[in-house]
């Protein structure tokens, strides 16, 4: 009866630290808003841009927010910008900015200003939309936040290509403003700087990884090589972006571990702990039970015995029959002491 008492006891104690562990683990919300001045843009045009980073019910936290810039547009640091910015620039890609130091208080917000400048938007893409990447947000413990992607149009009619599957450079076409009548990697006068096993022969040196001897087998090296970006070797280039910018506290031996998932460890830790020292307090409960009953059940025994000694049977038969020798001899003395 007390083992049954005592599993149920476990069991209640289960549920409730699974269920504080649960809680106690959860990620606050953390909100990250992008905006931009206009979405329907045209050469030359400057869009101003804000990022709002909402903190409604988190601790203080720092982190560094990286932004992918449109590939027809350059980045402009606003005079109101209170945190340290770097520029990334790899070749032939698209270029992050990294706001790094950002403190975001607690139940407050933070917002990032700047500015961006469209240039050399081509013919092929005007009157289409793009949609821009996702704002990354990674705090000082690793987590990582995304605002919305934003979509932008880019305003004009596409002129200089007649779609009659035929690349004429002379009239002005080329893969960047013509695709469907001049493939990726021809002379057009336009380097189309894609990885697409082409060596482009308008591309400079190092300029189209295609070109570079080697380069098709380098990814992967744990090198982010000049012609490598986080889109086309993500296994050596994201690597490295995520563990040189993620701020660490020297000096604290704990820095970059998450405080929710230490509080989980340590409440699981202790859980196991009382766990074990419950399920042994039930087994020692058992074995008195089981003691208790084999008592019991040999003092019937040995009544039986002294019965048939005292009717004259002989102890050679018992212990023949099954039953011990000490048991036996026990009912014995117990006789003679009578």
């Amino acid at each position: 009866m007390c083992a049954i008492v005592e599993m149920k006891n476990i069991m209640v104690l289960v549920f409730l630290m699974v269920l504080f562990v649960s809680v106690a683990s959860a990620s606050p919300d953390i909100f990250l808003d992008q905006r931009l001045s206009e979405v329907e843009v045209s050469e030359g045009d400057v869009v101003e841009a804000t990022i709002n980073v909402i903190n409604p019910d988190r601790g203080d936290f720092s982190a560094t927010v990286y932004v992918t810039l449109p590939k027809f547009a350059g980045f402009h640091e606003s005079e109101n910008t209170k945190f340290e910015v770097e520029v990334g620039s790899p070749i032939s890609f698209e270029k992050v900015v990294r706001f790094k130091n950002v403190l975001v208080p607690a139940g407050g917000n933070i917002t990032i200003e700047y500015a961006l400048v469209f240039e050399g938007i081509p013919n092929s893409i005007k009157g289409k939309s793009d949609q821009l990447e996702a704002t990354i947000l990674v705090d000082q413990f690793g987590n990582t936040i995304y605002s919305l992607p934003i979509e932008v149009k880019y305003a004009g009619e596409n002129g200089n290509c007649n779609y009659d599957f035929i690349c004429q450079p002379e009239k002005n076409e080329h893969y960047g403003v013509c695709p469907q009548d001049c493939a990726s990697g021809l002379r057009d006068g336009y380097c189309d700087q894609r990885q697409d096993g082409k060596c482009d022969p308008d591309c400079a040196e190092n300029q189209d990884a295609d070109c570079i001897v080697g380069a098709e087998d380098s990814c992967g090296n744990n090198v982010c090589e000049d012609y490598e970006s986080d889109k086309t070797c993500p296994t050596d280039c994201l690597k490295i972006l995520t563990t040189s910018t993620t701020l660490k506290e020297e000096n604290n031996p704990l820095a970059g571990i998450n405080p929710q998932t230490l509080l989980a460890s340590i409440i699981m830790g202790a859980f196991i702990v009382a766990v074990i020292i419950l399920i042994n307090k039930s087994k020692k409960i058992k074995q008195a039970e089981q003691l208790t009953l084999k008592e019991s059940r040999d003092e019937k025994t040995l009544k039986k015995l002294k019965k048939r000694l005292r009717d004259g049977e002989d102890p050679k038969t018992l212990v023949k029959e099954g039953y011990s020798k000490d048991l036996v001899s026990e009912a014995k003395k117990e006789i003679w002491k009578k």
